[in-house]
Formats: C-alpha cells, sequence, structure tokens
C-alpha cells in the first residue's frame, strides 16, 4: 500500500515564522535579529516548503562555518542555499529576484 499526503505551501506569515525560528537556532538570536529584514524578503517573495526553508538555511550555515562561523553568515549564502532548494523542483532564483532580495528596487 503507497500512501501520498500533500501539505499546502505555509503563508507568508507562516515562512516568516519558520525562517526566524530556523535563523535563531542556527545562527543565534543576534545574527538572526540582522538577518530579520531580509529574511522578511525572502518570506514575501519565495515560496518554499518548511523543509525547503530548514535545508536551506543549513546549507547556508555550512557556507558561513567554511568562511569561520555563523559570524560570517551573509544574505548571499541565504540565496545559494535557498537556489539549491528550489533548483530541487526545477525552479532558480531570477535575477530580478535576487535584486529585490537583497534589497534593490
Amino acid at each position: 500500500m503507497r500512501h501520498i499526503l500533500t501539505f499546502p505551501l505555509p503563508d507568508e506569515a507562516a515562512r516568516l515564522e519558520i525562517w526566524t525560528r530556523t535563523a535563531t537556532a542556527l545562527f543565534g538570536v543576534d545574527r538572526a535579529e540582522t538577518l530579520a529584514p531580509a529574511l522578511a524578503r525572502i518570506a514575501a517573495r519565495i515560496e518554499l516548503t518548511g523543509a525547503h526553508i530548514k535545508y536551506a538555511a543549513l546549507s547556508a550555515c555550512f557556507a558561513a562555518e567554511a568562511e569561520g562561523g555563523p559570524e560570517h553568515l551573509r544574505l548571499d549564502h541565504l540565496l545559494a542555499g535557498i537556489d539549491g532548494e528550489l533548483m530541487k523542483d526545477g525552479r532558480a532564483l531570477s535575477a530580478r529576484d535576487r535584486t529585490l532580495l537583497e534589497g534593490g528596487a
């Protein structure tokens, strides 16, 4: 017997909560607070599952660790992690998305 469960994607508020909790757990309170505006933009712009968010954040954490630790975490680490998760679904961040997520117009 095989079962397939389909879960709805989290809405923007739920995505922001997942991003905030995950960032706080992985990067620490100070770094999560610094990233809060970027996390809000990401949550608003990119539809991801909770699992995608978790693994994108983990990828970013590993990239930052390779550069010396969580204090070295930058938005580009998060964007690379997100892009990696999107690629698993045959999607990618567009140049426009990147510009908007980086705080551009």
